[in-house]
């Protein structure tokens, strides 16, 4: 319920979930967080994706706009780097097969560990549940995530009316 003042009467309303949001407000927020006690690594070769993460949203309005945060910590071997992408449904929407949205060099550093993270916007289009995931590519070499004990990996989705 909210209380409505008109300025001449007052009343509690009934507001259901389908209703409409203000602009601005955050209607929902989703995340996938992933972590461990225990140290281990994926190890991944150069210029493979990797899905580190993912997580299903079910937007309430078909035009909100849908904030998208991830991070994935990874050690990265041998390569010169290691680039990040965030899918929709298993299509690119920030990171394509020839950018990134994220890169992190390491340079000459031997067994570099850091979060790389990727952060983006899109209408939500429909209604229907859709997936976001947080990948990885190595760039001229090999490179790990680490699934567990020095990071974690998470992506959350907010969901904001228009």
């Amino acid at each position: 319920y909210i209380y409505v003042n008109d300025g001449t009467s007052s009343q509690w309303v009934e507001v259901h979930s389908n209703s409409a949001a203000l602009p601005g407000t955050v209607v929902q927020v989703v995340d996938n967080i992933v972590s461990s006690a225990t140290e281990s690594y994926t190890t991944v070769a150069d210029g493979v994706e990797y899905q580190v993460v993912s997580v299903n949203i079910t937007p309430k309005f078909s035009n909100s706009k849908l904030f998208i945060d991830a991070s994935a910590q990874v050690r990265i071997i041998n390569a010169y780097g290691v680039n990040s992408r965030i899918k929709r449904d298993g299509s690119f929407i920030i990171g394509n097969t020839g950018y990134s949205h994220a890169f992190t060099y390491k340079g000459d550093a031997v067994n570099h560990h850091t979060d790389i993270k990727a952060q983006g916007s899109v209408i939500s289009g429909s209604t229907a549940t859709t997936t976001f995931s947080y990948w990885i590519v190595p760039f001229a070499g090999t490179g790990e995530v680490v699934n567990g004990r020095y990071g974690m990996h998470y992506i959350r989705i907010m969901e904001v009316a228009q």
